[in-house]
């Protein structure tokens, strides 16, 4: 009986281990190879930049892992990878394809794509996908520009997609377009040259403009510059304008109003620092106080920040708390704040409420009904007030 007992258990053994031994099959092993194509939705580049569409004709559990060859034009000037992966899964993929025409000869050229090796799929057409560009000695131009200053001058940069051959002048043209929002600043107040030259194996021309606000009526303005003439050798790139901003008098810009300038969080606010201005100032009022879309209202708002910062004995506490906390809080400014109350005018700050002089937790203060029109406010090294300031509805 034991030697019975004794076959059996080595009978089994044997069995659980031939099944251990075994090799697991995936379940996708047997599924259809697909078959890939390549094409274009364009034939020609346009601004130096097409794309080419791989699919596959159904999608499988297994990356199809694709080579490309490219011919007709220099492999330097491609940019374009030649080697990618369809992922497990996916069934369409566009690619982008860009050239650099200064690292192409010139000429008319057809640049062709074809795929010259495939994993996991088979390749449905050997035939190239053809695409032409012209290799010019042109370039295309994009405009920049600096802000206005305090003397009132901005620079406007000319930048071309490539060297080319000879100079290239351009015709810049003051169109007085109006904005959506700003007047077009009068022409006679600007002064600036109607050409500027590029000269030849150059990329970049600047141009200076100098603005005059005397006898010009306070509001909003734009002063917003084209491209007249390109000249033979040159021609509009994608950013082919620029609108300057020029203000008379007080005028409030608003420039942003995400939230992640305010940031509350376990009874402390916090403030995003992004480098814009020296200092900043965070201004609350209630929502009864007025209309945040009405700029004389904003505006009002912004003077009363200003005018309790020029207090010599709001100035020198708000600088020194702002200075307490040194450079260790680099993602974050620490700012007191002028908040009116439903019984008392406090001060907001980080992480704290600052009333009658003394400090309390934020969550100690009586809020009306907890709801604020906020405005982060700059100031200068000086502490003058700057015009942009962003907004925010507190709610506590």
């Amino acid at each position: 009986m034991k030697q019975t007992i004794f076959k059996l258990v080595a009978v089994l053994a044997l069995a659980g281990s031939l099944a251990a031994c075994k090799k697991e099959v995936s379940p996708y092993a047997d599924e259809a190879v697909p078959t890939v194509t390549l094409s274009s939705p364009v034939s020609t580049f346009t601004l130096d930049k097409a794309n080419v569409v791989l699919e596959l004709s159904h999608f499988i559990h297994k990356d199809v892992n694709v080579t490309f060859e490219v011919t007709g034009i220099e492999a330097e000037a491609v940019d374009f990878p030649m080697e990618y992966v369809i992922e497990a899964g996916a069934l369409k993929k566009t690619i982008p394809i860009a050239i650099d025409e200064e690292l192409a000869s010139l000429g008319d050229k057809t640049v062709a794509i074809s795929i010259a090796k495939v994993e996991n799929a088979v390749v449905a057409s050997s035939a190239p996908v053809n695409i032409g560009i012209n290799i010019e000695d042109v370039a295309m131009v994009n405009v920049s520009a600096t802000e206005f200053d305090e003397n009132l001058e901005a620079t406007l940069t000319f930048t071309l997609s490539k060297k080319v051959s000879k100079d290239v002048t351009l015709g810049i043209v003051y169109d007085t377009k109006d904005g959506s929002d700003r007047l077009a600043f009068p022409a006679g107040k600007l002064t600036f040259d109607e050409s500027v030259t590029i000269p030849a194996g150059s990329k970049v021309g600047t141009l200076k403009v100098k603005a005059d606000k005397v006898g010009v009526e306070e509001g909003a303005y734009q002063a917003h510059f084209t491209v007249g003439n390109y000249g033979p050798n040159a021609k509009a790139g994608t950013t082919p304008d620029v609108a300057l901003i020029l203000n008379v008098g007080f005028q409030p810009t608003l420039v942003s109003t995400n939230d992640i300038y305010f940031q509350y969080s376990s009874g402390w606010w916090y403030v995003n620092y992004d480098k814009i201005h020296d200092y900043y100032f965070i201004w609350s009022e209630p929502v009864a106080d007025g209309d945040p879309s009405d700029m004389n209202y904003v505006k009002a708002a912004m003077k009363r920040c200003q005018a309790w910062v020029k207090d010599p004995a709001n100035q020198s506490a708000w600088l020194s708390y702002w200075a307490s906390y040194g450079s260790g809080y680099a993602a974050y400014v620490m700012n007191s704040c002028p908040q009116k109350t439903a019984d008392k005018i406090g001060y907001v700050g980080w992480p704290m409420i600052m009333i009658s002089g003394h400090m309390e937790d934020l969550d100690e203060v009586k809020y009306g009904n907890h709801t604020y029109h906020s405005f982060l406010i700059g100031f200068t090294a000086d502490c003058e007030l700057l015009e942009t300031y962003q907004y925010y509805l507190l709610e506590k």
